[in-house]
């Protein structure tokens, strides 16, 4: 059943960005953006820890997922550190995230190569 539920919440979580990038012509980067921020506006309440739960998969692995873990990160060391944690919460965090993304990317440019586009 959880799989489910993590299918049905990822399904609308990336349907809803597909609806603004075709119906408004937000461009990508700007869904990012956002989905980022409401990822970590989400952190502040309870209820996304619900959902969390109930669909584990379809919550935290889109990018809403890593300003969720950004932002419950933060206030996790704000309340262990103070003031401080702000800074060192976010990185904290995140930090496995972006060194498998790093590593990866390294990997990646090893076994492609890049070509760019022509202006014509």
């Amino acid at each position: 059943m959880n799989y489910l539920w993590s299918f049905l919440l990822g399904g609308i979580i990336c349907g809803i960005s597909q609806i603004f990038m075709d119906k408004f012509k937000i461009l990508p980067a700007y869904i990012l953006v956002f989905m980022v921020c409401l990822g970590n506006v989400l952190s502040l309440f309870p209820g996304y820890d619900f959902l969390i739960k109930k669909a584990s998969g379809g919550a935290c692995i889109p990018i809403i997922g890593f300003g969720y873990s950004l932002g419950s990160s933060v206030i996790e060391k704000v309340k262990e550190s103070g003031l401080f944690g702000v800074i060192t919460g976010g990185l904290s965090g995140v930090s496995a995230g972006i060194t498998f993304a790093i590593f990866i990317s390294f990997i990646f440019s090893f076994i492609f190569t890049a070509k760019t586009k022509s202006l014509k």
